[in-house]
């Protein structure tokens, strides 16, 4: 085993004080990823291991005995310093299985050219797929990669043949954020598709491409790229059945806004950063959910017209509230996020504590005794996954009400009355 030239000095280190390589990394502020070479032992004793990533990029090339024992980490393999796959090699690491939530897989970004044989090999993995170093793609290779239950990342492809797409909408997952242009035929070829397709390279979109992708039966379509839409698109785009991403608008007329709540399922709007108080009147007839996420201020006339919305609403990049916003918001009737508050003062508390629906304030790390009183009258679900510090009187008040949900360490001890976290009451 060997390390990248930057790093040997500190391997000798290691060496000299005994330390074993896999076991000190990390203490020579060294991960995997520095790792040049591999043993078979020390393959089977990373590949033993159960985290979220293993990074071995640094890698340059591999055995299949190599590949197989790597396979069975559980979490995210990344190879991207792999340049070739021999389909031996490939149909070891089509074993490799991550987690389910969060979904993980196999990178291999480094390929720049793919064999339709090694591609074949790959189709037992039903996992995650990164191979954002190919630029060109033949139908069979296409083919051979697109598999029913796989997420596909293809993010160096810029441009789609028919052909192409055809063969590639058999995957669930598909990303293909290099593109940056769609003939109306590609986009006919791509409304085949059913799971999720990202299309984040498009900067512009006709009506007769919006058309098209707007029959397709994805569960979503992401546009991040679009900075701007316009009405003729939008009149078209909102037919379609999924989840509709324009995350890169940062503005949005009253014309497209009238069209767009027309959409029946959700509508990602966090690029915006400003909302006139007609826009948001307009977007607040939206019937499911609502994404808002680049808004870090709100008026209380824009936060009183989007509480009108009666869905999921998304307001995650606030960060503070005032006691006017928090009333206004208070009046919400549905799922509220709001993860993005750090603090919440008892007056911002109160009117947050009257909401009807499932209320989420995960960002909080703290509240107040008084907060915590005002907040334990909701009567919806309320999630405070974040909280690291409370006082046992505020622990008791929100243990009190059964729907809020709080970490464990707070949990009171029966017989003393205090914290289960051991600090004091």
């Amino acid at each position: 085993m060997s390390w990248g030239v930057g790093s040997r000095v500190l391997a000798m280190v290691a060496r000299a004080v005994g330390w074993r390589p896999l076991d000190r990394l990390r203490e020579l502020g060294l991960d995997e990823s520095h790792l040049d070479d591999l043993s078979l032992e020390d393959a089977r004793e990373l590949g033993a291991r159960r985290q979220f990533v293993l990074n071995l990029s640094g890698l340059k090339s591999l055995t299949p005995e190599i590949a197989e024992a790597l396979a069975e980490c559980v979490g995210e393999l990344r190879l991207d310093g792999l340049t070739r796959l021999s389909p031996k090699v490939a149909a070891a690491l089509a074993k490799h299985y991550g987690y389910v939530d969060p979904p993980n897989g196999l990178t291999l970004n480094g390929l720049t050219t793919l064999s339709v044989e090694a591609a074949e090999a790959l189709k037992p993995l039903n996992d995650e797929l990164h191979l954002n170093g190919l630029t060109m793609l033949t139908p069979e290779l296409a083919k051979a990669l697109a598999q029913g239950d796989r997420s596909l990342s293809l993010n160096g492809v810029t441009t789609l043949s028919p052909d192409v797409a055809e063969s590639l909408v058999m995957c669930d997952e598909l990303f293909l954020n290099g593109v940056t242009a769609l003939t109306p035929d590609v986009a006919e070829a791509l409304a085949d598709h059913w799971g999720e397709l990202s299309l984040d390279g498009l900067t512009t979109l006709s009506p007769e491409v919006a058309e098209s992708l707007a029959r397709s039966h994805s569960r979503s379509l992401s546009f991040a790229g679009l900075t701007a839409l316009s009405p003729e698109a939008a009149e078209k785009l909102v037919k379609h059945g999924g989840e509709l991403l324009l995350d890169g608008l940062t503005t949005l007329s009253d014309e497209v806004a009238e069209l767009l709540v027309n959409h029946k399922q959700s509508l990602w709007l966090d690029g915006l950063t400003t909302l006139s108080v007609r826009v948001a009147e307009t977007l607040s007839k939206n019937t499911n959910g609502l994404r808002l996420n680049g808004l870090t201020t709100l008026t209380p006339e824009v936060a009183e017209a989007l509480a009108k919305h009666a869905g999921r609403l998304y307001l995650n990049g606030l960060t503070t509230l005032s006691p006017d916003v928090a009333k206004a918001l208070g009046k919400h009737v549905g799922s509220l996020s709001l993860v993005g508050l750090k603090t919440l003062s008892p007056e911002g508390a109160e009117p947050l504590g009257k909401h009807a629906g499932w209320l989420y304030l995960n960002g909080l790390t703290t509240l107040s005794v008084e907060a915590a009183r005002v907040l334990a009258m909701h009567e919806g679900r309320l999630s405070l996954d974040g909280l690291t510090q409370l006082s046992a009187q505020a622990a008791e008040a929100l243990r009190a009400n059964s729907r809020i949900h709080l970490p464990r360490r707070f949990d009171i001890c029966p017989s003393c009355g205090r914290l289960k976290s051991g600090e004091p009451s």
